[in-house]
């Protein structure tokens, strides 16, 4: 009977983990939407500063083409010009 009484209780602990488990899945799938959702969001409001700032007429190579995506990696070569604001003192 101890044998017995041992294994129920590893039965319910292995349960309540598994569940623990699938809650936390759960968890991680609405926070990369999240994520997802936030970083559609950023690059909205990127391409908005750029516009607004007329750093897409300086330096068009800022958004992909093809794709519409910003390439972050062209911004080291932005002009210092570009990144201030229309109503900046220099």
């Amino acid at each position: 009977m101890e044998i017995l009484a041992v294994s129920d209780i590893e039965e319910k602990t292995l349960k309540r983990h598994l569940t623990t488990i699938k809650q936390l899945q759960a968890q991680i799938l609405s926070l990369k939407s999240q994520l997802e959702d936030n970083l559609d969001d950023l690059e909205m409001c990127w391409q908005s500063i750029l516009r607004n700032n007329n750093i897409l007429g300086d330096f068009g190579n800022a958004i992909d083409r093809k794709t519409g995506e910003l390439r972050f990696d062209f911004i080291e070569d932005i002009p210092t010009h570009s990144l201030r604001m229309k109503n900046d003192k220099v």
